[in-house]
């Protein structure tokens, strides 16, 4: 199965494990950091505690984090993180596969 063909799979039926808590369904690529100190994330998820939505998560050479995510700060990655956010932006984020 390709990363496109699994991405597919499940964004078609994200499967929230049942229980108490929060619960998510996701993919994404953690942690790829690069030689002038930034680190990117992205994670794309389904959850129990609201709607699917998109984050791409930046730090930067300093230690300071800014998340970008298409729901609001409480419903997304962001709120694990507490003080160790630098800043929160709300914004449309699209996707798009070119390859297998």
């Amino acid at each position: 199965m390709t990363p496109n063909a699994a991405v597919d799979a499940i964004e078609r039926d994200p499967l929230i494990p049942s229980g108490p808590g929060d619960a998510f369904s996701a993919y994404g690529v953690i942690g790829l950091p690069f030689r002038s100190g930034h680190v990117l994330a992205l994670l794309r998820r389904a959850a129990s505690l609201g709607p699917s939505y998109t984050s791409i998560w930046h730090r930067d050479p300093v230690d300071r984090w800014t998340f970008y995510s298409t729901v609001a700060p409480d419903c997304s990655c962001a709120r694990y993180f507490g003080a160790r956010v630098h800043r929160n932006v709300l914004t449309p984020i699209n996707l798009e596969w070119i390859a297998p």
